[in-house]
């Protein structure tokens, strides 16, 4: 062999063994960015699951109060009030609870800080659909309006004394407040996904999201999403989304412990 093939003889087993180990890197890479996305959507749907058994339970608890008053018939409003006090009691996100009349004359009946003013946001029609008591079993709808101190969130229950329609009952709930809440404790529960940002979408509107405590998220950034998902809920389609983490000054994401 010419010397000066045997000269390069040294390089060109460098050069092979760096390719190797770049494709190996490469496919340990690809690897974990399967294992992290797998978690992620484990993590989701876990999360979706606790988000859904939430709104069932807060449901129920309005659907067991609308039952009372149609027990009670024609009860005062005095009773009425002392029954609204309980539910806020029971669920902290509820900041309001009122009474609609047949006529669509709106009573504030409780408070989750008492003796402030009212200040309910104007319900929207939707929420105020009649029914006919004779042939319908009334259920809770939803409706989310965004106000001036934040989004909220509405049920709304039909009241029927016996086949004689007596109004709504209406429940106010702050949705930073509501899923604050529900995935905040998630995420003291998954420690080992701590600290992830999520964001809660009504649509394509943002309506929730929680912050890495380290780094607040100043924009929701397509480069820092892990994964999303729509999951159907309330009569509406959600869109769940985890962040791998809070976009830094130089806009790099910042990754969690336990996704990648």
């Amino acid at each position: 062999m010419p010397l000066s093939q045997r000269r390069g003889l040294p390089w060109l087993i460098g050069l092979v063994s760096s390719l190797g180990t770049l494709v190996l890197w490469y496919q340990l890479s690809r690897q974990e960015q399967f294992r992290s996305q797998q978690l992620a959507l484990s993590e989701l749907s876990s999360l979706q699951g606790t988000i859904a058994a939430e709104f069932r339970e807060q449901e129920q608890g309005l659907k067991s109060m609308g039952k009372r008053w149609s027990v009670a018939g024609n009860a005062q409003e005095t009773q009425r009030k002392i029954d609204a006090v309980a539910y806020i009691e029971d669920y902290s996100s509820v900041s309001q609870i009122g009474w609609v009349t047949p006529r669509q004359q709106l009573h504030w009946l409780a408070h989750s800080r008492p003796g402030t003013t009212f200040d309910g946001p104007a319900l929207p029609s939707s929420l105020l659909v009649p029914i006919d008591c004779q042939t319908t079993s009334p259920q809770v709808s939803f409706e989310r309006v965004s106000t001036p101190t934040g989004n909220q969130i509405l049920m709304g229950l039909p009241i029927c004394i016996g086949d004689r329609s007596d109004g709504w009952l209406v429940a106010v709930f702050n949705a930073e407040t509501l899923f604050e809440a529900i995935i905040g404790e998630h995420v003291k529960i998954h420690k080992n996904l701590h600290p992830c940002e999520y964001a809660v979408f009504d649509g394509n509107d943002l309506i929730f999201r929680r912050e890495a405590p380290e780094a607040p998220l100043r924009v929701v950034s397509t480069a820092a999403v892990n994964a999303q998902s729509n999951f159907f809920l309330a009569g509406k389609i959600w869109r769940l989304q985890m962040l791998l983490g809070a976009d830094s000054p130089e806009n790099n994401p910042r990754p969690c412990r336990g996704l990648c």
